[in-house]
């Protein structure tokens, strides 16, 4: 009677963790990121000022999308 084992005697267990995702990793670096206040108040900043200059530089008149439908894009 001869038996056949892999190498390291395990081949009924599989990986369970995403391949591009480590939890753990994603907690610290969110962590990381809300400790920066600084970093913080210019992304927040930055988002609203881009949404307010992209959305002043579309005329009213242009945001129609076709007949009867309007893009809500001003701010």
């Amino acid at each position: 009677m001869s038996t056949t084992t892999t190498l390291t005697g395990r081949s009924d267990r599989v990986a369970r963790r995403a391949p591009f995702l480590n939890q753990r990793i994603m907690v610290i670096e969110l962590r990381r990121v809300l400790r920066n206040r600084r970093t913080l108040i210019f992304t927040l900043v930055f988002l609203v000022a881009m949404f307010f200059f992209i959305s002043a530089s579309i005329p009213s008149d242009g945001q129609s999308l076709g007949a009867g439908v309007r893009a809500n894009v001003s701010a």
